[in-house]
């Protein structure tokens, strides 16, 4: 860290996009595993991409398996 307290490294291109949909997906969805159908319909995601989304939620231990809606 500098010395005003910031980040000395720089975030690479596209993470910021990542992290913001993750945030929203966190707050779609807060006690629940959300669907792939859910994830397709509220985000306009494929269901490629809403499969890894789901994968890396579940590694990340963010959301419950048990409940999904």
């Amino acid at each position: 860290m500098s010395a005003r307290g910031t980040s000395s490294y720089r975030v690479q291109p596209g993470y910021s996009r990542c992290i913001e949909l993750a945030l929203r997906v966190v707050r779609a969805y807060p006690n629940r595993m959300p669907t792939v159908d859910s994830l397709q319909r509220t985000f306009g995601m494929s269901r490629a991409t809403a499969y890894r989304w789901r994968a890396a939620l579940l590694d990340a231990g963010v959301l419950p398996m048990g409940r999904e809606g």
